[in-house]
């Protein structure tokens, strides 16, 4: 009977040592190549933000997005919304101030320099009340992420009450509101009757003057939406991605914008982006702003 002449070896210490180094050059080589692909995706939107059209269109009243290195602060002992870098912001921390990036606005956010008052810096001054900052949100860049109750505000316009205006919002829908609910996106003047983009379990609607107009726009969550609405009172009209600017269904009244909430009950997802104007834009340059949104978000319009 012949007996096996092959033995079970186990590795050596030498070869195990071998293996999770290489393990580890790998593991290393993924993480900085992600980190490479994401830093790149980063500076493109900045390139992308800093050619666009807005901030050459009259009338630009407030202008908040997430990627300019000047988009996020904190308040310090003086009246100026200090300077936080969006590099310096980590996944799941507490926005404290959202800034005006206006053309008018992007000068004063030095750490050191007074805040001069004309900038209209979105705020919360209650910790549990704050949203988050989401690294890898809408297009797998930063958003601001609230949950149900979470809002930033603005008391009050620098540039005074807005009769007519043209708002845009970019975001996404975590969870629906249950039935009978809805969740405010953009709501102004809250105490009395409101400009205000809501959602509904269904819909993307609008309020002006105390009565709403469905957007004729269904929603699904996690679906990125890019939504103008040109608050008009009879003459209002709204483009939503890649459908045509269109009259409301029906008159939504007149009333004037002074203030800002943005996020609220009921709304759980993310918003990257919100423009307004204190006027009603033209079609061309709704399309312009679109073009560029689309671009830099990955929407179709």
């Amino acid at each position: 009977m012949l007996k096996n002449s092959h033995k079970k070896q186990a590795f050596s210490l030498l070869e195990l040592s071998v293996v999770i180094v290489i393990i580890g050059i790998l593991i290393t080589g993924i993480m900085k190549g992600s980190s490479l692909i994401a830093s790149s995706r980063l500076n493109s939107a900045r390139s992308l933000t800093a050619r666009s059209p807005v901030g050459e269109i009259n009338g630009l009243a407030a202008w908040y997005e997430t990627t300019s290195l000047q988009s996020f602060g904190k308040k310090n002992t003086t009246t100026t919304p200090a300077s936080i870098s969006a590099t310096q912001l980590n996944e799941s921390n507490k926005i404290e101030i959202w800034r005006d990036i206006g053309p008018k606005c992007i000068n004063n956010y030095a750490i050191g320099t007074n805040y001069d008052g004309t900038c209209n810096a979105l705020s919360q001054a209650t910790t549990d009340s704050r949203p988050s900052y989401s690294l890898s949100g809408i297009n797998n860049l930063p958003s601001v992420s609230f949950a149900s109750g979470q809002t930033l505000l603005l008391n009050a316009l620098k540039d005074n009450v807005i009769t007519i205006s043209t708002k845009i919002v970019v975001f996404s829908v975590d969870s629906k509101p249950s039935s009978g609910n809805s969740a405010t996106i953009l709501d102004n003047n809250p105490t009395t009757t409101p400009q205000r983009i809501f959602i509904d379990p269904n819909n993307i609607s609008v309020n002006n003057g105390g009565t709403s107009a469905n957007i004729s726009a269904t929603y699904s969550i996690k679906n990125t939406y890019i939504v103008a609405v040109i608050f008009n009172g009879s003459n209002s009209y709204y483009k939503i991605n890649n459908v045509a600017i269109t009259p409301l269904a029906n008159t939504i009244g007149t009333n004037s914008s002074n203030d800002l909430t943005v996020g609220g009950t009921n709304f759980v997802g993310k918003i990257s982006e919100i423009i307004i104007f204190n006027r009603m834009l033209k079609e061309t340059e709704i399309t312009e702003i679109f073009n560029y949104l689309g671009k830099k978000y990955k929407v179709t319009v």
